[in-house]
């Protein structure tokens, strides 16, 4: 039986993925499609991960179970849904899940586009964040670090487009506006 907690985040996740499927309609036509090995990268490393992490699965615990620390861990995953809606409707039709330039492609630097270059990426690192320390166990960290692994790569080959498109705002955007962390990273 799921505990309030679990509920709470696999809520927020389903929010998450409802919204997205949502929002995917509509978009603008693709006018150039970046390298679709990032995809695969993803599907082939996932399956790894799950396949050869057996020691991670099941119930390592490694936070103490703490109602301070499980609640903290859901107002970061409700803070990481809310940056990651937020971004997704500001860039609206520009939006694609893959890297690509759409037809009457616009450089987004206004809401969480002002903060940080890639706020979809930097909310959904927060929810996976927020998901671990609910749940506590080894297994949510190490996809943690997975997923900004994937992230990282992503936005390189997303920026190398942006570059191309966007060849004199982009190099200004990148020298003012981080890429995940706000006057960090």
């Amino acid at each position: 039986m799921m505990d309030v907690y679990s509920l709470a985040i696999w809520s927020m996740w389903a929010i998450f993925a409802l919204y997205w499927l949502v929002m995917a309609f509509g978009n603008k036509r693709i006018i150039h499609r970046g390298s679709r090995i990032f995809q695969y990268a993803v599907v082939v490393a996932a399956y790894l991960v799950y396949r050869y992490a057996g020691h991670w699965r099941g119930g390592m615990q490694s936070i103490p179970e703490n109602t301070f620390i499980r609640v903290a861990g859901l107002v970061l995953c409700a803070a990481g849904l809310a940056i990651t809606i937020w971004a997704r409707r500001t860039l609206g039709r520009n939006w694609s899940g893959n890297p690509t330039i759409k037809e009457g492609h616009e450089l987004i630097r206004t809401g969480p586009y002002r903060v940080v270059r890639h706020p979809i990426y930097t909310g959904l690192l927060v929810m996976f964040l927020g998901t671990g320390i609910t749940a506590g166990r080894y297994m949510y960290f190490g996809l943690l670090g997975f997923v900004a692994v994937m992230f990282y790569i992503k936005l390189k080959i997303e920026e190398s487009l942006m570059l191309r498109t966007f060849p004199l705002e982009y190099p200004e955007y990148k020298k003012t506006t981080k890429a995940l962390v706000p006057f960090v990273i």
